[in-house]
């Protein structure tokens, strides 16, 4: 069975590409980013704040059944295409990393053929 998510990382390099097929036009896979309701359904998380635009930011909770905050994160935009494209950094607060950790992250959207979308995520 192919995995729907594959993920490639190279020894040596600081880069990593997670990329998925959708069988979904591309405006409903770059709405699943920029929708605070749908980013909720879709990740199974809680959006404090989503402001999709050059120099907006967000952030990300997700807890666990007891109500307890096991994961944050936050970042700010830096550059939206609709439908294209979302360039934002991405920070993990409440885990076991130090905090200082900040990630670049790219998400790309690619037209395929059938209605199909390929998204693929740059860090």
């Amino acid at each position: 069975m192919e995995l729907k998510t594959k993920i490639q990382a190279e020894d040596g390099k600081q880069e990593i590409f997670i990329t998925r097929e959708f069988d979904l036009p591309v405006e409903l896979l770059f709405k699943a980013y920029t929708e605070a309701e749908l980013v909720e359904q879709w990740m199974g998380t809680k959006v404090l704040k989503l402001e999709n635009k050059p120099h907006g930011g967000y952030q990300f909770e997700t807890s666990n059944p007891q109500g307890e905050v096991v994961f944050r994160a936050n970042g700010a935009i830096h550059e939206v295409i609709p439908d294209r494209k979302i360039t934002r950094t991405f920070q993990m607060e409440n885990t076991p990393f130090p905090d200082y950790h900040i990630f670049i992250t790219e998400i790309n959207l690619h037209n395929l053929p059938n209605l199909r979308e390929k998204y693929i995520n740059k860090i």
